[in-house]
């Protein structure tokens, strides 16, 4: 009631179109956010998801290598099929692989949620113990990752480089307590 307008960012595109008609029956536009489409939408906008992950490799490139020493990176992918996290993860993969200094080690599925962030994360520096940069498709996965390296007694305050994408208020949170990189 009272609704003027709904933004939506489905996790389910092909669930849209019975939510647009009924909006549509109330004389509501629908604007679809950044995950994907379907149905008679109004509006679309999307992240440039591609360079952001380019200025996260960038970030990484500026930011954490060493002279003389191969720093360890680590992916943590969104679900299988994601094109918007396919495109996340290409553009850092990509420019991590071409830098000098750089060695991608690990793509992990996180499978969206913290609980598979802090599992791919886990196993990552399981699996690699001098690991040094973990980058992640999407926030959740990154809080994820946060807090397996609080549980290997690992942090951002001690050289540790973790990336986030999205900008939720709780990795931004963790950005200004000095425990997420960006």
């Amino acid at each position: 009631q009272g609704v003027s307008a709904l933004i939506i960012t489905p996790v389910q595109p092909d669930a849209l179109p019975a939510t647009i008609e009924a909006a549509h029956e109330a004389k509501i536009p629908v604007v679809i956010g950044d995950i994907g489409t379907a149905g008679d939408f109004d509006a679309y906008i999307q992240s440039n998801n591609r360079d952001g992950g380019a200025l996260a490799a960038k970030y990484v490139i500026d930011n954490a290598g060493e002279a003389g020493k191969t720093v360890k990176a680590g992916v943590i992918e969104l679900h299988a099929g994601s094109v918007v996290g396919e495109e996340r993860v290409s553009e850092f993969k990509t420019a991590i692989e071409a830098a000098d200094g750089f060695e991608l080690v690990a793509s992990l599925d996180g499978n969206d949620t913290v609980e598979g962030g802090f599992q791919a994360a886990t196993d990552m520096l399981s699996a690699n113990p001098d690991l040094s940069v973990i980058y992640a498709g999407n926030d959740a996965s990154a809080i994820g990752a946060q807090r397996a390296l609080e549980s290997a007694g690992k942090s951002v305050a001690d050289g540790f480089t973790l990336i986030g994408f999205d900008g939720s208020d709780d990795a931004l949170a963790l950005i200004k307590e000095g425990k997420m990189s960006a």
